[in-house]
């Protein structure tokens, strides 16, 4: 009956609370379930961190994928938030076998024993769930860089077939049914000047002589002796 109470009490209580009024307290509780991070789904640069390093490498990655659009830009920041996180987890990893490594540094090792580091490693992995924690944080932000990665790359894939297939520099203009008519005349009137004209050519049978040879028949073919040429004279 008590625990029943005081919950009431503490639920009274908390609907009576309007939260942070200033914008630095709306900043801190707005950190207030953050632990380490590493599974964040937005760019959060932690006190220790320096948000001029991570411009750095936001544009590093702009001036290496070259984003078009809002959806490329979108994935190219999340790839760049990503690779953040990931530095952040090598931190992390490096810190904890730092101050293990100082841990058993004060302490005699046995003769015979590993180096520092591997005792060091050996110790958080047996006694730590921190390091496992990290490594798997890691494979995680990995796979979240390679599947973005592999998105921009389809939609950029995508974009330039699409440029191909229909150039930069063409425009698109409606025309009325008249105008479309008089440029179908146009075309017409086209196609048959570039007929007449061939049928023009030199070399080719007129219409006279087509009606000659097809008033032949199948019969044999007239030969066609070439014309005899004078024999040039020999002078002695």
């Amino acid at each position: 009956m008590a625990s029943q109470l005081k919950s009431q009490t503490s639920r009274l209580n908390g609907a009576k609370s309007r939260g942070p009024v200033t914008s630095a307290g709306r900043e801190i509780s707005s950190q207030n379930a953050l632990r380490h991070g590493g599974a964040s789904s937005r760019p959060i640069l932690l006190p220790c961190e320096c948000s001029e390093e991570y411009r750095e490498l936001h544009e590093t990655y702009k001036s290496t994928y070259k984003p078009d659009g809002d959806d490329e830009t979108a994935l190219v920041a999340e790839m760049a938030e990503s690779r953040w996180r990931m530095i952040r987890l090598d931190g992390i990893e490096t810190d904890m076998l730092v101050g293990e490594m100082s841990r058993l540094k004060s302490k005699p090792a046995p003769a015979g024993a590993a180096k520092l580091l591997t005792r060091a490693f050996c110790s958080l992995a047996d006694k730590s769930k921190g390091l496992a924690l990290a490594g798997r944080y890691q494979s995680r932000e990995h796979r979240i860089h390679d599947r973005l990665y592999k998105t921009l790359r389809d939609l950029q894939r995508t974009r330039v077939s699409k440029e191909s297939e229909y150039p930069a520099n063409m425009t698109v203009s409606w025309i009325t049914p008249e105008q479309r008519m008089a440029r179908e005349d146009a075309d017409r009137l086209a196609l048959i000047a570039v007929a007449q004209a061939q049928a023009k050519l030199p070399n080719e049978p007129t219409v006279a002589a087509s009606k000659e040879v097809n008033a032949l028949g199948p019969g044999p073919k007239p030969m066609l002796v070439p014309a005899a040429h004078p024999k040039p004279k020999m002078h002695r």
